[in-house]
């Protein structure tokens, strides 16, 4: 799924044609995603920018040197904003504990970036270093510190890490007077679960910056032995933001046993009462504890959600997401699918509906229900595809079915979507079944194999990429390389990653060239996006150092009404709202994908995102961040900013639609 694009083939998009370059100037390496000695040169030279941009872009290890003398040349120059651009760089090709990082202040010069690339990037003895960044150091120099740490944080292995050395200064941190500085601190503690650290984050509840009262509550929600009662208080908090996100720190304390079945059903009362104004950013907070009564032991949650089920109606699409979040939580503690079915009344398409049957079987089979195997068998079966694929997806964690057979059936389908989502869930199984769904993976391979041909960003081509990404037996070397030479450098990639996986050499034929599509030569400003529930403004990112292809992409398909009655399809409280997709599900594009244009700008609220399914991927959809989310800067492509309409956009509910789409010259 795109944040997380697959393909929806419309003919009048899909002539595509290799071009040398990004932009007027851009090396032509950038678009190859190959490195280019020659840029190794530039980058010591004044002028760098737009060479540090593309080797930031190419993300090739072997650079790590070429960027660090760079960087030395443009700090001995005092040449701050081209060492702003070589950080970017430098984080993005420099492998963590093999680089020393400059200081983000030398003579005239302060870097914030190079704080965040040393959070990143330095090995466990070094983040001393950085503890004391977050202390003492400018203002904008802790916060890109702090923020560093905190992404760091969230990489597989590495909580202990930064917790040991970190915490403390990132404690001391919320202390300091600058809004952004304890903002970022508390996004810094968020995942590290600090026993220490509760003093201060209690303290931080009260803060008057709502995006600090929001990390709090986060970071309490991590800390085991927590008492609910100051984030059951932050429940009534004027920003519905912080109201989440103490609802999301109770759900954490009631895995743990911390919070009581009565205490989360009084607030889950208070807060469906709250929404029955109609507004969508009132049912966030009752999303978010219905979330958190899921974790409940079934047998205490399942009376009051009973009650809570009742209480919640389906009037209009903000109705609905309350309605069906509780529905779902009392299937999963009932342990049977009998309120979801019907949650959205008539307001709901009957393929979402189904989307949330799918929903909740996954949930139950992780948790081990028993007797699902015959449900999951009907949702294949249905006539929707995208039911189907929704139904496959949820097999990924299903451990109390027996997934084997409905993955081999499924990849079988005839809808490109479905085999490529059976594949990724293959991917995710116990290594038990990888070895019996070879058989039905080669077939696979052979069926989609004249995909090789195609642009990347059609159907066939990504069913074909997902193919390639999963748990392929020996016997699938000969069809693997048999497809090369391949026509998309995303292709090309699974290719060669398979051969590598299955231990076998890589065919001599080159890696392509990455393709982008022939747009007509649209210039906007912005785009102005009326939706059911009011217009947003969104200024695009459109110069030279920014996203020019993206905003001349979404331009066009603007243009042509592309995106008229789409729905929003994905919602996510305090993170992010999401459309653009033409099947609805989170799986569909325009028929080809568009190369990422990544910058070191910030995702912050308001920011607006082009998702994707790996790199260089995007294509229609797009999402809005309801506040900061520092993890995804400089790994997606940021398309602009919301200039106006942001009170809409949290208003927005899954089911909300663009109406129409103007472009501002």
């Amino acid at each position: 799924m795109r944040l997380l694009l697959a393909a929806f083939t419309l003919a009048a998009c899909a002539r595509l044609q290799p071009r040398p370059a990004l932009a007027p100037g851009a090396p032509p390496a950038e678009l190859a995603r190959a490195r280019d000695v020659a840029l190794d040169a530039e980058l010591t030279r004044p002028g760098t920018e737009r060479a540090a941009l593309a080797v930031a872009r190419i993300g090739k290890s072997a650079d790590q040197d070429a960027v660090l003398a760079g960087l030395s040349a443009a700090l001995s120059r005092g040449d701050c904003a081209a060492a702003g651009w070589l950080a970017f760089a430098l984080e993005k090709v420099a492998v963590r504990g093999t680089v020393v990082v400059p200081s983000p202040s030398v003579g005239a010069c302060e870097v914030p970036g190079l704080a965040r690339a040393a959070a990143l990037l330095k090995g466990p003895e070094a983040l001393s270093e950085i503890a004391e960044l977050v202390r003492s150091g400018s203002p904008a120099v802790a916060e890109a510190a702090a923020l560093g740490l905190g992404v760091r944080a969230r990489e597989p292995g590495q909580v202990d890490v930064v917790k040991a050395a970190t915490a403390g200064a990132l404690a001391e941190a919320l202390t300091r007077k600058e809004d952004a500085v304890r903002a970022a601190a508390a996004y810094g503690l968020t995942k590290l679960g600090a026993p220490q650290t509760r003093t201060a984050l209690l303290a931080a509840l009260g803060d008057k910056f709502a995006p600090v009262r929001a990390g709090a509550a986060r970071a309490l929600g991590e800390i085991p032995g927590g008492a609910p009662g100051p984030l059951l208080a932050r429940l009534a908090d004027p920003d519905w933001r912080v109201r989440v996100e103490a609802a999301r720190a109770l759900a954490s304390l009631a895995k743990r046993g911390d919070v009581s079945a009565t205490q989360l059903a009084v607030a889950a009362a208070s807060a469906i009462d709250a929404s029955a104004d109609g507004r969508g950013q009132s049912a966030h907070a009752a999303v978010a504890l219905a979330d958190a009564m899921t974790e409940l032991p079934p047998a205490a949650a399942l009376p009051h959600l009973e009650r809570l089920v009742a209480a919640a109606h389906p009037n209009g699409t903000p109705g609905v997401a309350v309605a069906c979040a509780f529905a779902r939580a009392r299937d999963i503690a009932a342990g049977a699918v009998k309120k979801t079915p019907g949650c959205g009344g008539a307001v709901d398409p009957p393929f979402r509906a189904s989307l949330r049957v799918a929903e909740v079987l996954g949930k139950l089979a992780e948790r081990g229900a028993a007797g699902l195997a015959p449900l999951f068998d009907a949702l294949l079966g249905d006539a929707d595809a995208r039911v189907r694929a929704a139904a496959v997806g949820a097999l990924a964690g299903a451990k109390s079915v027996d997934a084997l057979p409905l993955l081999q059936r499924a990849l079988a389908d005839a809808d490109p979507f479905v085999v490529g989502a059976a594949a990724d869930a293959l991917g995710e199984r116990p290594d038990v079944e990888k070895a019996a769904a070879g058989p039905a993976l080669v077939a696979a391979l052979a069926r989609f194999s004249a995909a090789r041909a195609l642009p990347a960003g059609r159907p066939e081509a990504d069913a074909l990429a997902s193919i390639l990404a999963a748990p392929l037996p020996p016997s699938a070397v000969s069809g693997v390389t048999a497809l090369f030479p391949l026509r998309a450098l995303q292709l090309d990639r699974a290719a060669r990653a398979a051969l590598a996986a299955l231990k076998a050499p890589e065919p001599a034929s080159p890696a392509p060239a990455l393709e982008r599509p022939d747009l007509p030569p649209l210039a906007a400003r912005a785009l102005v996006l009326h939706t059911t529930r009011g217009d947003v403004r969104v200024a695009l990112a459109s110069g030279p150092m920014e996203a020019p292809l993206a905003s001349q992409n979404f331009a066009a398909l603007a243009a042509r009404h592309y995106f008229d009655g789409l729905a929003f399809h994905r919602v996510v409280p305090d993170f992010v709202v999401q459309g653009g997709d033409p099947r609805g599900d989170g799986s569909g594009g325009p028929g080809y994908d568009v190369p990422d244009e990544l910058t070191p700008a910030r995702f912050v609220r308001g920011a607006v995102g082009v998702a994707l399914s790996g790199p260089d991927t995007g294509g229609s959809q797009l999402f809005v961040c309801h506040s900061d989310q520092p993890h995804l800067d400089g790994r997606y492509p940021l398309l602009g900013h919301v200039e106006s309409g942001m009170d809409v956009v949290d208003e927005l509910q899954i089911g909300d639609a663009i109406k129409s789409v103007d472009l501002v010259p």
